[in-house]
């Protein structure tokens, strides 16, 4: 196997009257078979070839999530071409640098974006994507894609703060996928429900290759009004989740049992769910606990289940880290979160635990590309440059989903990728052959929603505000991020409001998720409480010793969930 196109057409071969994917019209689904599928693609490549797509180029492309990224995916595979998914809800500046940075000979977006495009392509080629629709005649021709080219450049935070585009090759792609379909054991009657976006390949992988290799059925709700009026409808098995979706689907959880007056059903589910498993998540021998679980199962869970659907069995966790609380709850009603663990610059999926093996706090076992006798490996390195899988430290990894490097950008790459081991950034260690993330070895942060943003970026806009002395991002698992600062000397009656005001400006061009909710001013940082080096750099965890119930109560106060 080449490439995934190649994929495409043997999936053809073995699933081609099966259905791919069904996309909700509000009342009814629209259902595309492989073979349907497959047609639509060499449609649209022709569309592309017209507009002068050839090898080696770089298409990018803007959308609200839609089934219509799958089509354009595998159109631009078919001419040799490189994709490049771009967020829609980034800000022009950010867009921009990863448009000038890929430069791409083509920009697909959707109609709903087009006054923005001026901002965004840099006088370059644009169509929408209803001009995909067009009729186009001529061969595309033999697609002549290695397994080590590149397929795809998925733009992720740097050191630097500006995004980069990690190159992805078609090896990379398919054999994660592979490694993934194995791992979950999926028989090829599964249908996945979509809502997570195609520029983070964690849906990327699930659902636009995984689910080819085993002839399974992509879910598209109409939009997120359709989503939420309809989830028992999609009759999907399972979808993917990042901890804010697990948080939003808990409390309609709790609200509709306490509508129904069975709040005490859901109690007592999670009362014999702390009796039911043991330390290490295996089933008790107790039988009065086993036969009030299946009285509770009957009479109560099973009709909580229902409303993901008849045939709902779990959910995909990844993109940020989950809490064990949130990871218990639904492992206690039946619903259970398969949390993983893995970086867009390994295609993405390091670990994942599985239905029959799901340890609760841990981003589960080892995938199969990183065992040996596959060619790769994995182990921890601590603060002292000591290397084993015995010890905690930064994860290092290498094998066939390691990323070929980020785009024009060696030097960046060769710093996290050192003879072929891809350091990870995460600290972390393995028990029972379970591993588990414990902290960062970058200052990353990670939101709820799995949005990743580097604070020297945001903080150096805040530290060009007149009265802003000091600054220091926070915001790791919350919905947003907020900012912490230090203050000239000022006469102002609020400082806070003045800070905002100044801020507003300076972070004007950042996306949303980028942008600090709100301010924290404390008093000014120094070496001599250890809040500042000798060399005046902020040491974070210092301050967040010190300051730590002050930092708390500011995040309780704007809405966030403090452990």
């Amino acid at each position: 196997m080449n490439n995934l196109y190649e994929l495409l057409q043997q999936t053809v071969e073995l699933f081609g009257s099966k259905t791919f994917l069904e996309c909700s019209t509000g009342a009814d689904f629209e259902k595309v078979t492989y073979r349907e599928f497959a047609a639509k693609v060499e449609e649209q490549a022709l569309v592309l070839k017209s507009h002068g797509v050839k090898a080696g180029d770089r298409v990018a492309f803007l959308t609200p999530k839609s089934a219509a990224q799958v089509y354009v995916f595998y159109a631009i595979w078919r001419l040799d071409a490189m994709a490049v998914p771009v967020s829609e809800s980034m800000g022009d500046d950010e867009v921009s640098f990863i448009i000038n940075d890929a430069d791409p000979s083509l920009i697909i977006l959707h109609e709903s974006l087009l006054p923005r495009k001026d901002a965004l392509s840099g006088n370059r080629k644009v169509i929408v994507f209803e001009d995909l629709q067009a009729e186009a005649v001529g061969e595309a021709g033999d697609c002549k894609l290695k397994a080590d080219d590149t397929a795809v450049l998925i733009y992720t935070s740097g050191s630097t703060g500006k995004p980069k585009g990690v190159m992805l090759s078609h090896r990379n792609l398919m054999v994660n996928a592979r490694s993934a379909g194995d791992t979950l054991n999926l028989q090829g009657e599964e249908r996945i429900l979509s809502l997570l976006p195609y520029w983070h390949s964690f849906a990327l992988i699930a659902e636009l290759v995984m689910m080819l290799y085993v002839g399974g059925t992509t879910i598209f709700p109409k939009d997120r009004r359709d989503f939420a009026k309809n989830l028992a409808r999609f009759n999907a098995n399972f979808m993917l989740a990042v901890p804010r979706m697990l948080q939003q689907f808990k409390l309609m959880l709790e609200k509709e049992c306490e509508k129904n007056g069975v709040s005490h059903m859901l109690e007592a589910s999670l009362v014999n769910a702390a009796k039911l498993y043991t330390e290490k998540g295996d089933l008790t021998q107790d039988l009065a606990v086993r036969a009030q679980r299946d009285v509770l199962k009957t009479k109560f869970l099973g009709n909580l289940k229902k409303a993901f659907g008849p045939n709902f069995k779990y959910f995909i966790g990844g993109g940020a880290p989950l809490s064990p609380d949130l990871h218990s709850f639904f492992k206690d009603i039946d619903l259970p979160v398969l949390q993983g663990y893995g970086l867009t610059e390994t295609s993405p999926v390091i670990s994942c635990n599985t239905a029959e093996s799901n340890r609760v706090g841990s981003s589960g076992k080892i995938m199969t590309w990183l065992l040996p006798e596959n060619g790769g490996d994995f182990e921890f390195m601590d603060s002292d440059g000591n290397r084993s899988k015995d010890i905690e430290g930064e994860l290092l990894v290498k094998g066939d989903c390691v990323m070929q490097g980020y785009w024009g950008h060696k030097d960046a790459s060769a710093k996290s990728i050192q003879n072929g081991w891809l350091h990870t950034g995460d600290i972390a260690c393995m028990k029972d052959d379970y591993i588990y993330i414990t902290g960062r070895a970058s200052y990353l942060l990670v939101l709820r929603g799995g949005e990743k943003v580097h604070p020297e970026h945001v903080e150096d806009l805040v530290k060009k505000c007149e009265l802003v002395s000091e600054v220091m991002l926070i915001g790791e698992k919350c919905k947003n991020v907020y900012v912490i600062v230090n203050v000239e000397e000022n006469e102002l009656e609020d400082v806070t409001t003045a800070v905002r005001k100044q801020m507003a400006d300076a972070i004007a061009g950042l996306a949303p998720f980028q942008k600090p909710k709100n301010v924290l001013v404390l008093p000014t940082f120094n070496t001599d409480d250890g809040t500042l080096t000798p060399t005046l750099k902020i040491r974070r965890k210092n301050v967040w010793a010190k300051y730590a119930d002050q930092i708390k109560e500011f995040l309780i106060a704007n809405g966030e969930e403090v452990s």
